[in-house]
């Protein structure tokens, strides 16, 4: 009975493929980094979350004070299916702080009623602290936080969706010349992966670059996939 030789490569067991790991990192890692790039963009400062933790302490809420006199002229704003009709407009008001009265110029106050001196309008201020200023708006604003989270509930399954889809186009082939160095293919997109962390830093480090901050995040969003991108084209 003859043996099989060991240099017959029928004899050799199957080769396990390579890049598995690989494959899976970028078919998942992309759209999931592009995602979470998506999610900074909208996420509040954490100066403003200070600030807000600050007036809430100090007792900033909605109050009622006394128009004195206006500085502007009343815009009238009509009804709808959802609002009543009111007014907004910049006056002087005399705000019952706990030390006494204090005249301040609030701009953008709404009234249900034409606004005239002597009638009382609703703003939100500290009673026991002045410093705390006089505002037309609550101290934290649930906004972005729901529009976060809007996003993050919607948007949350595509990545998985995309990142099956990238490893069903990913070629063995291509993929196995991926793993050799080569600096003009991975010195590029290693390039263009660290000009998106740079777009992240002033918003992450609430650090202004020529004035802005969040205004940079977005350049970060394509970054991956531009990098990927590259990386197919040149393998």
């Amino acid at each position: 009975m003859a043996y099989p030789s060991l240099a017959d490569p029928r004899s050799r067991p199957p080769r396990r493929p390579r890049g598995r790991l690989l494959r899976i990192v970028l078919a998942f890692g992309i759209p999931v980094a592009t995602f979470a790039a998506l999610v900074v963009c909208f996420t509040g400062s954490g100066e403003e979350g200070r600030r807000s933790d600050r007036l809430e302490r100090a007792g900033y809420d909605r109050h009622e004070a006394r128009i004195v006199r206006l500085t502007g002229e009343p815009v009238h704003h009509q009804a709808t299916d959802d609002n009543d009709e009111f007014y907004t407009t910049d006056v002087v008001l005399s705000v019952p702080y706990e030390g006494g009265p204090r005249d301040v110029a609030v701009e953008g106050v709404t009234t249900g009623k034409y606004p005239e001196p002597g009638t009382t309008a609703e703003v939100y201020f500290a009673p026991a602290h002045p410093e705390a200023g006089v505002g037309i708006r609550p101290a934290r604003s649930y906004r972005n936080v729901w529009i976060t989270v809007f996003l993050a509930l919607v948007l949350f399954p595509w990545p998985f969706v995309a990142g099956g889809a990238i490893k069903s186009y990913i070629e063995p082939r291509g993929l196995e010349r991926m793993r050799r160095f080569d600096p003009g293919t991975h010195l590029p997109a290693l390039g263009l992966l660290l000009l998106g962390v740079l777009a992240l830093l002033p918003l992450a480090l609430e650090v202004p670059v020529a004035g802005f901050t969040r205004l940079w995040a977005p350049l970060a969003l394509p970054a991956p996939a531009l990098a990927l991108t590259w990386m197919a084209r040149r393998a």
